[in-house]
């Protein structure tokens, strides 16, 4: 079993590049310089969809709360590690354990069986509009893309704890995707305390905007968190831990 008690912080270092519809390509220096050298070497050649890049893509900002109309293409995208390399709906399981009475172990058909809910959310970086800070701090610079709705829809959170069944001692529940971290690198992961969890709008969200999520929203499953950071709904899930304290976060 993984090890997850452990603060990391890394240095980052952005490149920028113009995408269509005026977005933006970065490329992410984690501190570990002599594993990143191929993003030194983008600098200046436009939009980088690329597995040598954890992808940030800007949205339409000007359809913000239009999600109706907002077409999975122009939703924002930001990765912090590599997206999963191999992903098959047959193969995919969700492990639930830590603190909890019956651990689980679920495929996609197993979670398609509990009934869905559908959630409109606003999901946005931390780091949105950074760019425009002064004075200037270190990250991805964001103009205002970083922020989108859609409609969400999967199980309950609360739903899949139940089954489980959350000991007493059990207070935070952490999310660990299968993002690809490059060298050292620690595991992406993200902990929210159990109230959140049991909210009836957090979900474990395997569609979008009536559609099957897509590899870069986190296919085949994504935790939803809503009203917290984007990077609390943690893309490509595939662990929830219950656990006595809080995880410290990666990045």
């Amino acid at each position: 079993m993984p090890h997850y008690e452990f603060q990391t912080h890394f240095s980052e270092t952005h490149i920028s590049g113009n995408a269509r519809s005026g977005g933006s390509a970065v490329c992410m220096d984690f501190g570990f310089r002599r594993s990143w050298d191929p993003c030194y070497r983008c600098a200046g050649r436009g939009w980088h969809d690329s597995s040598l890049l954890p992808l940030s893509r800007s949205g339409d900002a000007s359809r913000i709360f239009q999600y109706l109309d907002y077409s999975v293409p122009h939703f924002f995208v930001r990765n912090h590690m590599h997206e999963p390399s191999e992903l098959s709906a047959e193969d995919w399981k969700l492990t639930i354990g830590g603190e909890v009475e019956k651990p689980l172990t679920l495929g996609l058909a197993e979670l398609s069986k509990i009934d869905a809910h559908d959630v409109v959310n606003t999901l946005e970086c931390a780091g949105n509009g950074r760019s425009l800070q002064r004075p200037q701090v270190p990250g991805v610079q964001w103009g205002k893309g970083a922020v989108s709705t859609a409609r969400f829809s999967g199980p309950r959170l609360y739903d899949v704890l139940q089954r489980a069944g959350v000991k007493t001692t059990g207070k935070h529940v952490m999310f660990r995707g299968l993002d690809e971290v490059p060298g050292k690198v620690p595991p992406f992961i993200r902990s929210i305390p159990l109230e959140k969890a049991l909210d009836p709008d957090t979900l474990i969200a395997t569609h979008m905007n009536g559609a099957v999520l897509t590899k870069h929203h986190g296919f085949p499953a994504r935790a939803l968190v809503p009203g917290w950071i984007g990077a609390a709904s943690c893309k490509w899930l595939t662990e929830i831990r219950c656990s006595k304290k809080n995880l410290k976060a990666t990045s």
